[in-house]
């Protein structure tokens, strides 16, 4: 598979990338910015660069560039460059800390995601929060992400230039065996990342109520936490609690598969591995990499239960 790679300087000048040591295309369920990591031999030193674009069969980056080094020797100039998506301008960015009232989905869009450049907003509804505080420290993204859980029981994401907030219609892939050839499968089980048990605090200031994880029984875990619901939230807690043992049953189990050959998936497609369960899986992280020892596709895969 072949890449063709191009960047834009400060000064205006574009500049093409040929040569390419090595690749590395990161995407992952849990931020909205996809990275990329590039290694190029160059005759001759190139200006400050801001953009880079990449493309190969069924796969593409383009993006806005974090770091450019130039590594010089007798052999020549070696260009890396480490970039990330338009989605990272939604993390880059601190959301203006306020309380909102009675604002709906749409309000929340136009204030922290329009402005940098999604134009588009698709959702099934237009739910509406009675209040909801925007603190210090948020980003854009974490601000309009956590609006769009709250009002509507939906997670938001990036597919392209919009922003869709719906359940996803995912792939289902041919099982991945012998047949399809893999260099590994492993599976992980990290057990201290469990939580069994969430204790409330109420308006009186008592930890009264508690939120008991179902399965930690069987699992043999063991592990409290407390919480301090957020005020505009305080008469509704089980929220944030179920959200912090699901997330905690997310990070639980997960399965790595590297293949040795490049092959498009999409982040949210499900996948299954015949060497260990019949069940598929969600693929939450998805890396391409190519260099001096050819190419690999590498797969995180979660239970989509506790997505």
């Amino acid at each position: 598979m072949s890449f063709t790679a191009a960047a834009k300087a400060v000064n205006g000048a574009s500049v093409s990338l040929d040569n390419m040591l090595s690749l590395e295309i990161c995407f992952s369920l849990n931020t909205p910015a996809d990275s990329l990591r590039a290694k190029f031999f160059i005759k001759q030193s190139v200006p400050e660069l801001y953009s880079v674009t990449l493309t190969g069969e069924n796969i593409s980056f383009e993006g806005f560039i974090d770091k450019q080094t130039e590594e010089k020797s007798e052999k020549g100039i070696i260009l890396t460059l480490e970039a990330r998506s338009r989605g990272a301008l939604l993390i880059d960015n601190e959301a203006l800390p306020q309380l909102y009232s009675n604002a709906a989905i749409s309000d929340i869009f136009d204030r922290t995601i329009r402005p940098y450049g999604y134009e588009r907003l698709i959702m099934p509804q237009n739910a509406v929060l009675p209040a909801y505080i925007v603190r210090k420290g948020t980003s854009e993204w974490e601000a309009f992400y956590g609006f769009c859980l709250r009002s509507c029981g939906l997670k938001p994401y990036i597919c392209g230039n919009e922003v869709v907030l719906k359940k996803p219609s995912p792939v289902r892939h041919q099982a991945i065996g012998k047949a399809a050839g893999y260099t590994s499968i492993t599976a992980v089980y990290n057990r201290c990342a469990v939580v069994s048990k969430v204790c409330i605090r109420d308006s009186g200031g008592y930890y009264s109520s508690a939120v008991n994880n179902n399965e930690c029984d069987e699992l043999k875990i063991r592990r409290k936490r407390y919480l301090i619901p957020p005020t505009e939230f305080v008469k509704s807690p089980q929220f944030d609690a179920n959200q912090l043992i699901k997330k905690s049953m997310l990070d639980y189990k997960h399965i790595e598969v590297v293949l040795p050959y490049i092959k498009p998936f999409n982040i949210g497609d499900l996948i299954s591995v015949e060497e260990l369960s019949a069940d598929f899986f969600t693929i939450c992280e998805l890396a391409y990499r190519v260099d001096e020892s050819g190419f690999r596709t590498e797969l995180l895969l979660n239970d989509g239960k506790y997505l």
